[in-house]
Order: C-alpha cells, then structure tokens, then sequence
C-alpha cells in the first residue's frame, strides 16, 4: 500500500461510501506504549483537589463550565460523572476517575505534538483533498472500568463547524476496543444525509440549536478493533458509544481537523473563533503565500503538504531559509494558535 496515511483508491471509495475507514496498524504498539506512557506521567502530576469538571455528553449544555471553555489553550483532567461519592469524594484513584485530558495535547505536550503532527496523519488529509489542514483539539480518552460513560449519537460537524463543514475526526486505540468495553458504534452512510444539529453559544449560553432525532440502534454497527488502529470519521458521520461497564479500560486518542483554505469558522460556534495571528493581531496573509509555495522541504514534501497550524511568536520574521523550516517546527519556534470546540467519543 506505500506510505501508511496515503489511502488507496479503494480505501477512499470506502470512506466516501460508509463515512469512517478503519486502518489496522496505524502506529506500531511501541509507539502506542510511548503515548499511554506519557499520559501516566502527566497523571502523576495532576492535582486532584484542584478541580472537580465533569465531562458528559448526556448533560454537557449544564456541565460546560469556565474550566471547560479555557481548556482549549492548556491540558486540563475532566472526571467521570460516576467518579464521585454522596460526600463528592472520588470512589477511587484518580488514575481510575478521569473521563478525558484535553484539550490542547497537541500544541501543549512535545509527545502528543509529534503523534498529532506526523507524516501520517498529514498525508491522510492530504489524500482527503484537504489544502492547509489544521488540528484544533486533542483528548485523551479513558473510557474507564465500570464508570466510563456513554456519548451519545453525534456527529462531529455540530460542534466544530466551518463554512463548508470541512471536520474529519481522528480516533486511535491505545487498547483494543470492543463492545465489551465500549467501543465506536457508527451508522455506515449516515454522513450522505449531512448535518442535523449544531451545538451553539450565543446571549443565551451553549445549546444545541434543534433537539436530538430518534435514531434506530439497529442502523449501528460495532467498530470493534485492536491497538493501533486509525478509525477516519467524517464530520457528518452518526456515531456513538456505550457505558464501559467492564472490568477493563478502552483508552483512545482523539484528533479533530478542519481545513483552513477556503472554509471559514462559523461566528456562532460555542467556542473562540478559529484565527491565525500575528504579533499585532493581523491575519498572516504573507504567510499563507509563503506554505502555498510548491518549495520541497528536507523531507522531500511540499510546504502545503503539512500542518499549517502556525503562527509566530511575536517578534518573529517570515524570512528562514527554506531549508530551516522543518527545523524550526520541530524547535517550536513556530507554535499551533489554532483551538476550536470540544467534543469527544
């Protein structure tokens, strides 16, 4: 097949057919043990006392607080809804009680960064057709033993949404997932009847902009797979998953991506505008010329191939030589700025 991230012309008829694809062996179980690796360190550094935030898709329009919103520029530890007690202690270790870490992993973490951000996942998108694609969150997911909540039917456009709707979520299984512990569920096609709902904010808060369909559970199927695997979601795509009511954990990375090149950020999304800035506030317009250019890198690859979600530090010039680009993403000289709404699976 090549390059693990260039699809296949049978793996897109796929993905434009069924709304998902599912790529076995994506990363390689060493690298998947780097990831899980690094989450229990930052674990081990997270104060428990210091914030009591549930995540619950089922109450999320009451539970999205403060922590939540500015949890798009850090890495913040959000509790299952079942990981308390009566007298709001935890029922058990917090290692045991997270629902998710997110939501700024990728721009935050130099691990996460580099999973987020690698020669993988670009050619995904740019196989997708996707011109300067931008990575506006990442989560860890948990999905823990016995307290892992359900999420329910969704679709990823409704929180992420840009004008065209240009969202395509990406789930890695950090531990096999299955209908035990509470994998994807999706409804092959459902992406083809486009968006049905937006989650919105506006004088009245965060809302959803129409209630929920009644969706038939038969339409679902299981996504069941091993560690390591990819599952590609269409922003569109109807998907779900069930209570984790097993003795064992479903733990996941989650990425959501927009593209940035001809696709504007709704004004009315629940959480900030999506931009790329300067020093002085100014849209970089010199500097989305400059990626456009058809200049090959060290890696062999266009400039536009990659990740452009780049801004520069203040003070910073758009004048490298070429050929210290590459060098200057990896030294972060040039940081993500891009964040966009929350939502997990």
């Amino acid at each position: 097949m090549g390059i693990i991230g260039n699809l296949s012309k049978e793996q897109l008829s796929s993905f434009n057919s069924n709304g998902f694809l599912v790529i076995e062996s994506f990363y390689t179980l060493e690298e998947i043990l780097e990831i899980r690796s690094r989450m229990v360190e930052l674990l081990d550094g997270f104060d428990a006392s210091s914030s009591a935030s549930i995540f619950s898709t089922k109450n999320q329009q009451k539970l999205t607080d403060d922590y939540f919103f500015e949890s798009a520029e850090k890495v913040s530890f959000f509790f299952e809804e079942k990981a308390f007690g009566d007298d709001g202690t935890l029922r058990q270790p917090k290692e045991l009680s997270i629902n998710k870490v997110g939501h700024a992993l990728h721009e935050i973490d130099p691990i996460f960064k580099r999973f987020s951000s690698s020669e993988k996942i670009s050619s995904i998108f740019c196989s997708l057709g996707y011109k300067r694609p931008v990575v506006i969150q990442s989560m860890y997911i948990f999905k823990q033993p016995g307290i892992g909540g359900e999420v329910v039917p969704h679709q990823d456009n409704s929180f992420l949404y840009t004008e065209p709707p240009s969202c395509t979520g990406l789930w890695l299984a950090l531990e096999d997932a299955t209908i035990i512990n509470g994998c994807l569920w999706a409804i092959p096609g459902s992406h083809k009847n486009g968006l049905v709902r937006r989650f919105i904010r506006d004088d009245n808060g965060v809302h959803f902009d129409h209630c929920s369909p009644f969706y038939d559970q038969k339409e679902f199927v299981p996504l069941e797979v091993k560690e390591g695997t990819l599952i590609v979601i269409h922003g569109d795509l109807i998907h779900q998953s069930f209570e984790n009511k097993s003795t064992t954990s479903r733990h996941a990375l989650s990425l959501h991506v927009v593209d940035t090149d001809g696709h504007k950020w709704a004004k009315n999304n629940w959480c900030c505008e999506l931009m790329i800035k300067g020093s002085e506030g100014k849209q970089l317009q010199n500097l989305s010329t400059f990626l456009d250019s058809n200049i090959l890198i060290k890696t062999g690859h266009p400039v536009s191939s990659n990740f452009s979600t780049l801004s520069l530090k203040t003070g910073s010039k758009i004048e490298p030589p070429v050929h210290f680009i590459k060098e200057m993403v990896d030294r972060s000289e040039i940081t993500g700025m891009d964040r966009a709404a929350r939502i997990e699976n």
